[in-house]
């Protein structure tokens, strides 16, 4: 895995998302694969994802963080498990009713495990970074000979990363195309259909399987480790609903009651009616700021990304010793946004929002852009040394760039 040189250890950037899919290129897998079709990747290096998550973290999760049945959940696909066949009175996970599950059957389901593991969290970070996109993440174990779910189709994208043992996939056909939360689906006819296609995922392997592609997967003769990526993507339905909102909000046309008779009138004219809705679908747009819809999407989904500030302590410890020979450098996958009004600089990242004079805007932006460490004294600009130390000061604060010399330790 590539870092960076000399940056701390505990703010290296991680597994990135090119190397997910290795060895194809992110131009090729958005050109043919995204939205489109399921891609696997076959590596033959069991290692691969190794350094992402292993079997004893799992078990140190359950067996000592007290979880409960928010945190852990189970899946059967021959016989139903609910909570309460491995919770406590309380509960709270009782360890050794959910390894008896487990050595009956049942696969051991851990949503939201990047909260604990920071190499997950980093390459969730990532992930969520290249598309602009919300991770619901999950990890599955599954004992041998075992298949979690019935076959089924997702409605969001997944990547499945098989970290260790192996899964035996079948993926069908794609009866909804793009399918959204809530269309109804009929898993019946898979049972008597063979798959369009079978492959194995051994340790290091990937499956990307795009939403609404019928698949299912069995563990071999072996326990089964696999993490999966949910890609809580943005469509053009939520636009379109945003649109409708903001036009029904502008225009009381939108407001007014459906006429009288709709409903029970055998005389009613629908012709009428029909021109009115036409003529309301007609004027949406013009209601309607893109630029600001747009905006407001993309302002949420980075106001609601939480930042990851590991090591920060130690940064604020040093923070006296920055000066103008400090090499300074952006956080791994910074997600944040920068726009300028009213001879004001903005920067958005998360819950922090920072205000500053707009003189600051070209080092600034070379700041949070800077991926590899540098002094400060090498930025470009007409700043001068005292007002440098200020800015990187305030950034370093706020968890937006960090002192690459002041590592841990």
């Amino acid at each position: 895995m590539s870092k960076t040189a000399d940056a701390p250890a505990s703010v290296q950037p991680g597994f990135s998302f090119e190397q997910v899919i290795a060895p194809l290129t992110k131009a090729e897998f958005f050109e043919k694969y995204y939205e489109k079709e399921g891609l696997i990747v076959q590596r033959n290096d069991p290692e691969h994802f190794a350094s992402l998550l292993t079997l004893d973290q799992i078990d140190e999760f359950i067996t000592t963080s007290s979880p409960n049945a928010a945190h852990v959940a189970m899946a059967n696909a021959v016989s139903e498990v609910t909570s309460a066949d491995f919770t406590g009175p309380d509960n709270l996970i009782d360890a050794a009713k959910l390894y008896q599950q487990f050595n009956d059957g049942s696969t051991i389901i851990l949503p939201g495990l990047q909260r604990k593991i920071p190499a997950l969290a980093a390459l969730c970070r990532a992930v969520e970074q290249e598309f602009d996109a919300q991770l619901q993440t999950n990890i599955y174990l599954s004992p041998p000979n075992a298949q979690g779910f019935k076959t089924h189709y997702d409605t969001h994208d997944v990547f499945v990363l098989q970290v260790a043992g192996s899964k035996e996939w079948r993926s069908y056909d794609v009866p909804v195309e793009l399918p959204l939360i809530g269309q109804k689906f009929d898993s019946s006819k898979y049972t008597e259909i063979p798959p369009v296609k079978e492959f194995r995922l051994n340790a290091g392997d990937l499956y990307y399987c795009p939403r609404g592609l019928v698949h299912d997967a069995r563990s071999t003769d072996d326990i089964s480790l696999h993490i999966t990526f949910g890609l809580m993507a943005k469509t053009w339905t939520e636009v379109m609903v945003e649109a409708v909102t903001a036009a029904c909000v502008a225009d009381p046309a939108f407001r007014e009651n459906l006429p009288r008779g709709f409903a029970s009138d055998p005389d009613f004219d629908r012709d009428a009616a029909r021109a009115k809705f036409q003529d309301l679908l007609a004027s949406i747009g013009d209601h309607v700021d893109f630029d600001a819809l747009l905006d407001n999407l993309g302002s949420s989904f980075v106001t609601d990304r939480k930042p990851m500030l590991r090591g920060q302590m130690h940064q604020m410890m040093q923070l006296s010793k920055v000066d103008t020979d400090t090499r300074i450098m952006t956080r791994p996958n910074l997600i944040y946004t920068v726009s300028t009004a009213d001879e004001e600089v903005t920067v958005a990242s998360g819950q922090t929002v920072l205000t500053l004079p707009d003189h600051v805007e070209p080092i600034l932006k070379d700041m949070l852009a800077c991926a590899e460490p540098k002094a400060l004294s090498a930025f470009d600009g007409d700043l001068d040394a005292d007002g440098r130390v200020v800015l990187a000061k305030r950034l370093i604060r706020e968890g937006l760039i960090l002192a690459a010399d002041h590592q841990n330790g």
